[in-house]
């Protein structure tokens, strides 16, 4: 960029190869650096929704709800009538606290996803509302990421190993769906 600052060309492969580097660091636990290459990316393309919601999630997971909650607000500007990131918003209106505010946004969800049943106001409800819908809509690697956090929390729970195995497995990731098959089967004895 240096070279030649004005080439779009040369600034969309530089903006491309920084997401998937962040995107990298993200999966690898680097959330410091991976928030940093987000931003980056935000000063260049502000209306560009994936930095905003790669960045909710890492602050949520450090602890700075205020600035998760930013980037989930600009995230659902961006997308209005995406249900996945309503729920998300959701998580962090209760991690901050805001159990009203985040039902409304479970219920909008709910109607985007025409599913009759809501989870109520319970993180561990909305989380697994999240992983199931999103298995619904064969986003089997989201799906994993949210299904994981409950079990970090919970490991003995049949059905989400058995999400979790089919995902796997949906997504090629042969050995790792055999161990949540085991798991699950292990789970439910």
């Amino acid at each position: 960029l240096r070279i030649d600052p004005d080439n779009p060309r040369l600034l969309t492969g530089y903006l491309n190869a920084s997401l998937v580097r962040a995107i990298r660091l993200f999966y690898q636990g680097g959330l410091v650096e991976a928030a940093e290459i987000f931003q980056e990316v935000l000063r260049y393309r502000e209306s560009a929704i994936l930095p905003h919601l790669y960045l909710a999630s890492i602050y949520r997971e450090l602890g700075r709800e205020n600035l998760a909650g930013f980037h989930m607000d600009a995230a659902c500007r961006l997308s209005p009538d995406d249900p996945f990131l309503r729920l998300q918003k959701a998580l962090v209106l209760l991690a901050q606290g805001q159990p009203g505010p985040a039902l409304e946004e479970i219920r909008r969800a709910s109607s985007l996803l025409r599913e009759g049943t809501a989870p109520a106001g319970d993180p561990r409800e909305v989380l697994r509302y999240l992983a199931v819908n999103l298995f619904r809509q064969k986003r089997y690697r989201e799906s994993v990421f949210y299904a994981s956090k409950l079990l970090r929390g919970s490991y003995a729970d049949p059905a989400l190993h058995g999400l979790v195995a089919e995902s796997c497995r949906a997504m090629g990731e042969l050995d790792k769906a055999a161990n949540h098959y085991r798991r699950a089967l292990e789970a439910d004895r």
